[in-house]
């Protein structure tokens, strides 16, 4: 049996959460915090996406709240349940953003690559269920027993195939997207460089035009916005998607700050930031009119959105609903859940049996909790562990009273104060709990 000592070392009381670990099921997940906020996205998401042919998009949703809140770990439960109901969850990341529609159509292709299970990818799901709407199944069998082992010949069929089946459905859109959809059936061919190549189109970037026209591409390059368009257009056939922005506070930030200079007074790299922030208010405006039967949910400081919102020049309102304000920890409850599911694992792995589940935090202690944000509890049960190493023995946590509970979430006038406490530092990719 593991020591009380030992076992305490080993808890893992991490509060960050790296944008990545979105597409990871989190083995600490508390449902009771933020349950309801959750529960009413995918509700929202579900109801207005049934349609594959909407009259109009469905507008945006936007989750704001201090850091510490559990913004990420809210967006990887998105994921979660998007996948549980066969949609598809696109995360977009713009950390060290040059262009904006550059940096979607990667996300987009990025997000299509990640594994749903051992077995199937996004990018698997997607094109069996484009096969399936369209009763291709033993056409591509047939096509792919007759020309086993001629890799270029068969992606040229199958090609051929998807698109005729699409032109018979919808030739305008067929017409319109044919050389993002000949990329992304081709992203499944056994020929490695013909799938780079395939690949390298949709990142728009400079290929060879003779290899490109051998491959059947009408189009050398296309705009990344058409690429974004026309992968939207194909998912939306199969079902609905949610686009997932998180982690733009350090950009948003860094961007602000710099914003009281004059032209004068700051240099090249200034005067990018600031063109990067233009870039990502126009950018998140006009992806409600590229995207195709998909809901945006943005995650981001309050004062983050503010200033999105004051920079953007149409009207925010017409494409993202107004910001739902995550709150702090309301009840002891919630607080003792979230430290028993950290500490449960450790003590099972170990055989150690706890007086009670939260051991050395005693049930009291929680009380104290109330008003604190996941991340400050966390830092705060990690500070009591560092007084039992220091001791040499397991001491029990009546209290966090020398914790400091959450402030009051600051007005959108104080967005400079804000900034400089709130944000993290530019370009990182760590996000708290």
């Amino acid at each position: 049996m593991i020591e009380q000592l030992d076992a305490l070392r080993a808890i893992d009381f991490n509060w960050t959460r790296q944008l990545k670990s979105v597409w990871r099921d989190q083995p600490y997940h508390t449902p009771a915090i933020h349950q309801d906020v959750l529960e009413d996205l995918i509700r929202y998401f579900l109801t207005n996406t049934r349609d594959p042919e909407p009259d109009n998009e469905p507008v945006g949703r936007v989750i704001v709240g201090p850091a510490g809140l559990g913004k990420t770990h809210l967006v990887g439960e998105l994921r979660r349940r998007v996948w549980e109901e066969s949609g598809t969850f696109i995360l977009l990341d713009f950390v060290g953003v040059k262009d904006f529609w550059s940096s979607v159509a990667l996300g987009f292709l990025n997000s299509l690559q990640v594994r749903v299970d051992e077995h199937r990818t996004q990018y698997d799901g997607l094109i069996h269920k484009v096969a399936s709407l369209l009763n291709l199944q033993p056409q591509l069998a047939d096509i792919a027993g007759r020309l086993k082992g001629r890799p270029r010949e068969l992606m040229s069929e199958l090609v051929k195939t998807f698109l005729g089946a699409l032109a018979r459905r919808d030739r305008a859109m067929t017409q319109q997207h044919g050389d993002v959809v000949r990329a992304l059936v081709l992203l499944i061919s056994e020929d490695l460089e013909c799938g780079s190549i395939a690949h390298a189109w949709l990142q728009g970037m400079d290929l060879d035009a003779t290899e490109l026209r051998d491959l059947g591409f009408l189009a050398v390059k296309k705009p990344a916005i058409d690429i974004v368009r026309g992968i939207s257009w194909l998912l939306s056939l199969v079902g609905p998607t949610l686009i997932a922005v998180d982690q733009i506070d350090s950009i948003i930030s860094e961007s602000n700050a710099e914003r009281h200079f004059d032209n004068e007074g700051i240099g090249a790299e200034q005067r990018e930031t600031q063109s990067i922030i233009e870039a990502l208010v126009n950018g998140l405006m006009g992806l409600h009119e590229v995207k195709q039967r998909a809901i945006i949910v943005v995650s981001s400081l309050e004062a983050s959105w503010e200033i999105l919102r004051h920079r953007s020049t149409v009207a925010v309102e017409a494409r993202y609903r107004p910001p739902t304000v995550l709150n702090a920890l309301s009840r002891p409850q919630v607080a003792q859940m979230l430290i028993a599911a950290r500490l449960a694992p450790t003590y099972a792995a170990g055989g150690l049996s706890p007086p009670y589940e939260t051991w050395p935090f005693a049930p009291e202690a929680f009380e104290t909790a109330v008003g604190f944000s996941p991340r400050q509890l966390l830092k705060a049960c990690d500070e009591h562990r560092q007084r039992c190493m220091a001791a040499g023995k397991v001491l029990i946590c009546s209290t966090f009273e020398n914790a400091q509970p959450l402030p009051s979430p600051p007005l959108a006038a104080g967005l400079d104060a804000t900034f400089s406490h709130e944000c993290a530092p530019p370009r990182s990719r760590a996000c708290l709990t």
